[in-house]
């Protein structure tokens, strides 16, 4: 269950090249929101996902992608009813339960896991930045899933020392390959003339959405003590 290519989203990539490397190991139908969704060969579609799909005997297991937006609402709100594994994306979950299910909503999973009065006002600086919650909206998902799975080893911590729960701990891979020609002298050379990139300057790229938590104005400083030493073109490299 998740959302899927043209969707764009991060998590629908990765659920694609995920089901690239399912399909030959098991039979897959993938469950998804997302209008004519681009499914890798030998996987089927099941159309949107609903309570029968998670309670069926037809599948030996049902797995349900959450990721930190709207995009995953169906998702877990069926996780939450039925259970069954999960692949969380993120580290906090903040804008899934206030953009998917309220503020009301939020504040009430605040409390369940912190036991201490919040304030709407408190939601929108934590949303501002999020590396200052003391929570991280983890604590329903993780009572139902089983198994829970998530990409952080740093995660796979939090919910155990918090929730007293053992999360399976799967690395991210990298599953946007390059073809090989680009990876070459030559491809590279063509790619810093497309840029307008001297042959000689060096390059160091941030990649991702441009946002407080990735902490870019001490990205910046760091690269300006570095620049006195050495030049080189600093790129952040996302929305």
């Amino acid at each position: 269950l998740s959302p899927l290519p043209p969707a764009a989203s991060g998590c629908a990539d990765h659920s694609a090249a995920l089901l690239a490397a399912l399909a030959p190991l098991a039979e897959v139908t993938a469950f998804s929101d997302t209008i004519s969704p681009i499914l890798p060969d030998r996987v089927g579609f099941g159309g949107c996902a609903d309570a029968s799909v998670t309670r069926s005997k037809r599948f030996d297991a049902v797995i349900s992608v959450i990721g930190n937006g709207i995009l995953h609402q169906r998702e877990t709100e069926l996780l939450l009813q039925s259970g069954g594994a999960a692949i969380v994306h993120d580290a906090r979950l903040i804008d899934l339960y206030r953009t998917g299910f309220g503020d009301a909503r939020a504040l009430g999973a605040v409390v369940a896991e912190r036991a201490a009065p919040v304030s709407f006002r408190d939601l929108d600086g934590w949303e501002a930045d999020q590396t200052a919650m003391p929570v991280r909206f983890l604590g329903e998902i993780a009572g139902a899933a089983a198994p829970l799975i998530v990409h952080a080893a740093e995660t796979a911590r939090y919910v155990a020392m918090t929730h007293g729960i053992a999360a399976c701990f799967l690395p991210f891979p990298p599953y946007r390959m390059l073809p090989l020609a680009m990876l070459t002298p030559d491809g590279q050379a063509a790619a810093r003339a497309r840029l307008g990139m001297p042959p000689d300057m060096a390059l160091i790229v941030s990649f991702g959405h441009i946002h407080p938590d990735k902490a870019p104005e001490l990205v910046i400083l760091a690269a300006a003590e570095l620049y006195r030493s050495t030049p080189f073109r600093l790129v952040l490299a996302g929305g």
